[in-house]
């Protein structure tokens, strides 16, 4: 599952060779891409992480490696900080971000 990325980055990173032997999934999350853009919910680190665990949860995911860069990560952790990493199978962090602020 990959965070924060353009349509097009997108579809090419999904068409990988990774394809072949891993189920490879782009997750548009809350006000990014071409997801909606609500005025609410951006600071509530809750929203974030329900919105990952909907995903593991609606897809039946079986422990998930997550990947992602710059925001991305920090949703990864506000999912492990209300859901725990029980159901996770690895993180991998790319230029990543990992706290707000100075």
């Amino acid at each position: 599952m990959k965070t924060h990325r353009s349509q097009a980055v997108l579809v090419c990173s999904c068409n990988s060779n990774l394809a072949g032997e891993h189920r490879l999934l782009a997750l548009d999350v809350r006000g990014h891409g071409l997801s909606d853009k609500p005025l609410n919910g951006y600071n509530d680190s809750k929203l974030w992480a329900d919105d990952v665990n909907a995903v593991i949860q609606g897809l039946n995911l079986d422990h998930p490696v997550l990947s992602g860069w710059s925001y991305g990560p920090l949703v990864f952790l506000d999912y492990i900080r209300h859901y725990g990493e029980e159901r996770l199978g690895g993180l991998q962090f790319v230029g990543a971000i990992t706290r707000l602020g100075g």
